[in-house]
């Protein structure tokens, strides 16, 4: 079989994972262009991004440091089990 459109997907980024949330000036992992541009088309598309605000405070981000796609969680770790608990399954890669 195959899903329609209408799946919800929510992206948990958490320890190294954050980076893909923060903005550029801050940004140690300087991702590709492309893979930002990524995450603003998936945006567009309803991807939801959370970014975790425990990680943030060991890497000394704060939210205005977050690309606006980020919604900031408590816990990246503590999302996943609650959305699962939602019914959303968990597919990590």
């Amino acid at each position: 079989g195959h899903f329609n459109s209408d799946a919800d997907i929510v992206i948990d980024c958490f320890g190294p994972g954050l980076w893909l949330l923060v903005k550029a000036p801050k940004n140690h992992q300087h991702y590709e262009k492309f893979i930002m541009e990524q995450v603003e088309s998936l945006h567009m598309y309803g991807v939801v991004f959370n970014a975790c605000e425990q990680t943030m405070k060991t890497i000394h981000i704060d939210k205005a440091d977050l690309i606006p796609q980020a919604v900031p969680v408590f816990s990246g770790a503590v999302d996943l089990i609650t959305l699962q608990q939602k019914g959303y399954a968990y597919i990590a890669w």
